[in-house]
């Protein structure tokens, strides 16, 4: 039998912990991307990303997936999940993934959480 090791260490103690708090600042920051669209049972607290990603060459017509990157709770990690819209209209090309993803991947965490 073997025993886990760590393999590498991507980045430090610190640098993580303000990780954590600038995507707890996506979820419940005043300019955050996804405010208000976290609402997790128990008040258990989500950290998130949300995000973009332009599709088409220049000379056509722009089009963006609208995605989110969420966990919970933010403190201690038990749930992850990733929620993508493809960019195939102007009204997912035009938004943040916190609006239209956000919802989604709170119903998935909320749901996760309560059915481990």
């Amino acid at each position: 039998a073997t025993e886990p090791r760590v393999w590498r260490t991507p980045m430090t103690r610190s640098v993580a912990d303000t990780m954590v708090q600038l995507m707890i600042g996506v979820v419940n920051g005043p300019n955050g991307t996804a405010q208000g669209r976290f609402h997790l049972p128990d008040g258990v607290q989500a950290a998130a990303k949300t995000g973009t990603a332009q599709l088409n060459p220049l000379g056509q017509k722009q089009r963006s997936h609208a995605w989110i990157a969420a966990f919970a709770p933010a403190s201690a990690p038990q749930m992850v999940v990733v929620v993508m819209f493809k960019g195939v209209n102007d009204v997912i090309s035009a938004t943040t993934g916190g609006r239209l993803a956000g919802p989604i991947a709170d119903q998935l965490l909320g749901y996760a959480l309560q059915h481990p």
